[in-house]
């Protein structure tokens, strides 16, 4: 059985940096949002409003702020690393 291989980025050492810095910017949106959502059980998305516990929506939308801010910050934190120079 193969070990489980997760995706990584490999850059340049000058645009590393950068490219976390930026990466944990755009996850910082999805993370308020998820705050905001789990602290008043309401989850406004666009036109549409979900109460937890009356619509699946919620959840849904829930879980699709959880999912995008931990790609972010994966890419921000350990998913990216320098190019080796082979």
């Amino acid at each position: 059985m193969r070990p489980l291989k997760l995706v990584t980025l490999e850059l340049s050492k000058k645009h590393l940096w950068l490219f976390r810095i930026g990466m944990i910017l755009v996850s910082a949106p999805f993370i308020l949002n998820t705050f905001e959502t789990l602290t008043t059980n309401v989850a406004i998305d666009g036109k549409f409003t979900f109460v937890k516990g009356e619509h699946w929506g919620y959840y849904s939308y829930l879980g699709k702020n959880i999912v995008f801010s931990g790609l972010f910050l994966w890419f921000g934190t350990f998913g990216s690393k320098t190019k080796s120079d082979d």
